[in-house]
């Protein structure tokens, strides 16, 4: 069994993701154009965390 793990982590460790000229190469787009937009927010700009569910959140993790 736990060669079976090592196998699987091998396995992970071995795939590798593909570079953006592998993929483009491999794709059918033929061209495409990159933008880069910069907010500040980082990642914020897809996540806003809300009081409304953070603190419910949080004291259901304490109570446990």
């Amino acid at each position: 069994m736990v060669y079976l793990a090592w196998a699987k982590v091998i396995r992970a460790l071995m795939r590798r993701p593909l570079s953006q000229e592998q993929r483009f190469i491999r794709s059918d787009v033929k061209d495409f154009k990159e933008l880069e937009l910069n907010t500040g927010l980082h990642h914020g700009f897809l996540f806003k965390a809300l009081k409304d569910w953070i603190v419910p959140a949080k004291n259901w993790v304490y109570r446990k």
